[in-house]
Order: structure tokens, then C-alpha cells, then sequence
């Protein structure tokens, strides 16, 4: 195959932890060069035969963002069944052995998205109605909240399959917004407490600061 000089870039090469095999999921280490498409192949140039074609792993550190939609696979981003093995750091073979056990495809990576925090701004018409309703998901594995639009908490309450859903648990709160301020503020923090109590776990009065008259008005 000839591809002009121009549109490919040669002698370039990996110690390893980058690339595997296209179609064995292999780890690769030596030389490659590179196609204007950002394809990767073995060997120091086309003229290096039979040269196969091999994909990174994409990093979930050097991409991460919580406003677009992340790698199904990355090597820091370790599935979980490893987690307890010999109390030692992930073995990159493992993890590629993993992807092919459940059908992972580098090359064709299923992006999905994040929820992203939201500060909400109350409507005249809540404080007519003196409530609205916060959105919040907290992370099914730690104490870690994020308060959402009503718009991305749907998506995860309905489970939308372009989301990472699965990582969250969704929850609203009823916010009160007007009457007498201790009451305000005593409401607020009760609803926030049972709320605590239905999720199990502490730390929703940490994450909003204890800020109970939060959008009051008198």
C-alpha cells in the first residue's frame, strides 16, 4: 500500500501501556507510525511488512470532563473485580483480558456522559408558591453530591442510556423559599436530614454548607 510521505508520520515508537493490538487486545511495544486519520500501525513505516493495526488506550485522566461524555475503558479508570487482588496496583494484561471478557471495543469506544452541577435560580412563580423542587444525584460508591437541572436529573432518573447513570442515585428535595425565617430555616434543615436518612448515608448538610435560607426571601 502506498501512502504518500506527507500524510503519515514514521519512526515513532511506545515503551508500552499505550497501545494493544486491534484485534487481539495485546499490549504493543516497539515502533509504529501514524496516518493523517490518527490510525496507528506496527513497524517504522508502510514499507515494514505485514504491519498490523493497533489502538490507544484512552486515559481517563488526560480526558476527563465532566461536560462530555467519557471512555468506556481506561487504564486508571480499572473495572472493579480487580479491586481487593493482592492489595497491589492493576496489571495492565488484566485489564484488557477484562475487556474482551465483556465485550469491551477500544477502538469503538461507547462514550456516554457525566452529570454536571447546576445552581439553580428559583422562578417569581415559586416564590408565589414559596417551594421548589432541587435536583441532586449523590455517587452509589462514595459520599460525593452533585446538584443538578432538571433537565440531566431526568436523564439519570430515567435511566437514559447515553448517560452514566448506573454510577448515580438520583433524589429531589422540596426547597422552601418565603415565610417566617426560623421556620424556613428549620424546615429546609429538617427535609435535608430525612433526606440523609432515606439515602443512608451523612454528608448532604456538608455539601450545602448548612446554608438552610438559601433563595429565601421575607
Amino acid at each position: 500500500m502506498y501512502i504518500p510521505k506527507n500524510r503519515i508520520i514514521t519512526n515513532l515508537s511506545t515503551q508500552g501501556n499505550e497501545f494493544v493490538y486491534k484485534d487481539t487486545l495485546q499490549p504493543y511495544k516497539g515502533n509504529y507510525w501514524k496516518t493523517f486519520e490518527d490510525k496507528y500501525y506496527t513497524g517504522k513505516n508502510p514499507n515494514e511488512t505485514p504491519y498490523k493495526e493497533i489502538i490507544k488506550i484512552e486515559n481517563v485522566e488526560d480526558t476527563f470532563d465532566n461536560l462530555k461524555p467519557q471512555s468506556q475503558f481506561a487504564i486508571i479508570d480499572a473495572p472493579t473485580p480487580f479491586e481487593n487482588i493482592n492489595d497491589g496496583p492493576y496489571q495492565e494484561d488484566m485489564l484488557i483480558a477484562y475487556a474482551k471478557l465483556t465485550g469491551l471495543d477500544l477502538s469503538k469506544p461507547n462514550r456516554k456522559y457525566l452529570p454536571y452541577p447546576t445552581f439553580p435560580e428559583p422562578t417569581i412563580d415559586d416564590y408565589e408558591l414559596g417551594t421548589f423542587t432541587r435536583y441532586f444525584v449523590v455517587r452509589a460508591n462514595e459520599i460525593s453530591y452533585i446538584e443538578l437541572g432538571k433537565e440531566v436529573f431526568d436523564k439519570i432518573q430515567n435511566q437514559d442510556g447515553e448517560w452514566e447513570w448506573e454510577l448515580y442515585i438520583p433524589f429531589t428535595i422540596p426547597w422552601t423559599l418565603t415565610g417566617e425565617k426560623v421556620e424556613v430555616e428549620q424546615t429546609n434543615r429538617n427535609i435535608v436530614i430525612l433526606q440523609e436518612q432515606r439515602l443512608k448515608r451523612r454528608g448532604l448538610r456538608e455539601f450545602l454548607k448548612g446554608n438552610y435560607l438559601k433563595f429565601y426571601k421575607p
